[in-house]
């Protein structure tokens, strides 16, 4: 009995190992960007943003295809920073492809309650992005956190949790198997 134990813990073990060697390269591919919004709108106008998808090639002798999309957010006078980043995040999953209907699809949520922001998010490969141009003068401002600057909760990402659920099942074998040599 206790053999059996000890020969499903170590099948157990090399589960967490196989799940963390799988689960660490999808979290390496994903690429965020955080959109920060602050001020009100003093003006009408159209704000836009031009998002291009940059997919890699997929086998030997593939090109590199280029998305061009446009992301069209509307505003009026008066509209709270919190507004204007609700519209950017709706426009942004109304307007690119989602991860349901495209393996390489994006994700825009809300970031922060206190600091209205926009958390857009591809699942693989890279996007490059251009602002169409600024909201008038006073009114509101943005501030883009590129990629290697956003702050990321990669644990909390599918990937990211099983990763985590592996890992702590590696923890709780390794408790076990010390606990029963000593």
């Amino acid at each position: 009995m206790r053999t059996l134990h000890r020969r499903s813990a170590g099948v157990a073990a090399l589960l967490t190992v196989v799940a963390v060697a799988c689960a660490v390269p999808a979290l390496a591919q994903q690429q965020t960007t955080i959109t920060k919004f602050s001020g009100t709108t003093s003006g009408s106008g159209t704000w836009s943003r031009t998002i291009t998808d940059i997919t890699e090639p997929n086998g030997p002798g593939g090109g590199v295809i280029q998305v061009v999309t446009q992301v069209d957010v509307p505003y009026v006078p008066g509209l709270s920073a919190d507004s204007v980043a609700a519209r950017y995040r709706d426009a942004c999953n109304l307007a690119l492809a989602q991860p349901l209907s495209n393996p390489n699809g994006y994700r825009a949520v809300s970031e922060n309650a206190v600091v209205p922001s926009v958390r857009l998010s591809k699942q693989i490969g890279t996007y490059s992005f251009t602002d169409g141009g600024a909201f008038p003068v006073p009114g509101i401002t943005t501030t883009t956190i590129l990629p290697s600057n956003a702050e990321h909760a990669p644990g909390l990402t599918p990937a990211g949790l099983a990763a985590l659920g592996a890992c702590l099942t590696g923890v709780v074998w390794w408790m076990r198997r010390r606990r029963g040599a000593a």
